[in-house]
């Protein structure tokens, strides 16, 4: 008996030793509260507490690094200067100035890290193309009358630039060398050559036009043109074929005004032949003309998706009555038709505005993007740890 009791001493200090060691972990079903780290504001240097150009609109990892989106084309306060957090090293380094008022987004081309500029501080005869290489920006002024860069894909083996360009140009551009030249793509409507000129009858108090967003959606590229000439809105969906971009479908405007910013979509991907896509609500579409809404949970807002290690995540910001922000990440279920499990989520003072996962850790890059933030949090960047 005494042994026995001695076996049951010893097995209880085993056990109480390995829960100091080995923390409880929440069951894979349920979703916990996060623990997370401060990376730090790698603009607090530049643009103070209320500035929305210090949000971090993307995060993204590369050869190590920790790259971070920043500006305000529409507050026009650049040039941008990009700064990326190296995980080896743990410290923020400044990786160069670039002449445009905002980066919104980075994207992975032929193996390079590039961005098109948002609105260049040069006059509007050229928008500009950032290539990082050799530790450094590398500027292509090679767009021509793209004056704000939105979005950027690759397709067909050709460079696509969805841009924001004065009345009378076209909105799409497209490259076939690199980036090296750029030239505009031709639009069709109703078997017409889509023009975007103002009648000289007409008295322009505002005009604009611009092409905000690729999506690709069963191996088709679609493009999201919108043309607003005195409040009169046209919001449409162009299909590339042929060569040129032709008109497929108008969209909803209820579906495409839910968020504010300064750009219609939050984001999108392509995962399982669909288009996913978030306008603060999220969407799944099979054709690119109706969408179905996915509810992931009541007040939430979509503000960020990714596909990482094949599967779909995605990030939901919810407003607290106190002024804070839960923000919360969810998978795909597999083999179940839109839905969706929640892993983890963290309070903080800012909302999260863009993520990314890179060996264990999700970081997310914080801020609101409008003038209302005011919170000394304003583009901080957090990780928390999260093994996949």
């Amino acid at each position: 008996m005494r042994i026995v009791l001695m076996i049951l001493k010893y097995l209880s200090v085993f056990l109480t030793v390995c829960a100091s060691v080995f923390p409880t972990i929440a069951p894979k079903n349920e979703p916990y509260e996060a623990k997370y780290y401060r990376l730090g504001i790698p603009l607090e240097e530049y643009y103070p507490e209320g500035i929305p150009g210090r949000t971090a609109w993307d995060v993204e990892v590369y050869e190590d690094k920790l790259f971070v989106a920043s500006g305000d084309y529409d507050k026009n306060i650049g040039p941008v200067h990009i700064f990326y957090y190296d995980l080896n090293e743990k410290s923020w380094i400044e990786s160069g100035t670039v002449s445009d008022e905002q980066i919104e987004q980075f994207y992975f081309i032929d193996g390079k890290l590039i961005s098109p500029g948002c609105d260049p501080k040069q006059d509007w005869n050229w928008g500009n193309l950032y290539i990082y290489e050799n530790d450094q920006w590398i500027t292509k002024r090679t767009i021509p009358g793209g004056i704000h860069g939105f979005d950027m894909i690759k397709f067909d083996g050709q460079l696509f630039v969805a841009a924001g360009v004065l009345p009378g140009q076209l909105p799409v551009f497209v490259s076939n060398d690199g980036g090296d030249t750029f030239r505009e793509v031709p639009m069709f409507k109703d078997d017409q050559p889509y023009s975007t000129a103002i009648d000289p009858e007409i008295t322009v108090k505002s005009a604009l036009v611009r092409c905000y967003d690729f999506f690709i959606c069963n191996s088709e590229l679609y493009a999201f043109c919108y043309r607003n000439i005195n409040d009169d809105y046209q919001m449409m969906i162009f299909r590339y074929q042929d060569g040129g971009f032709y008109y497929h479908s108008d969209l909803p405007r209820s579906l495409s005004y839910s968020r504010s910013s300064f750009e219609i979509f939050r984001t999108k991907v392509q995962y399982e032949n669909k288009a996913w896509f978030s306008t603060g609500k999220l969407y799944v579409s099979q054709d690119m003309i109706s969408a179905e809404e996915i509810t992931l949970e009541e007040n939430s807002i979509v503000t960020d998706l990714r596909i990482i290690e094949g599967r779909l995540y995605v990030m939901t910001v919810t407003p607290k009555e106190n002024g804070e922000y839960i923000t919360s990440v969810w998978v795909k279920k597999l083999l179940a038709k839109n839905e969706f499990q929640k892993l983890f989520y963290f309070t903080y003072p800012s909302p999260a505005q863009s993520f990314t996962y890179y060996k264990e850790h999700f970081y997310f890059g914080m801020g609101d993007g409008t003038l209302s933030e005011s919170e000394p949090t304003n583009g901080e960047v957090l990780s928390v740890k999260h093994p996949i």
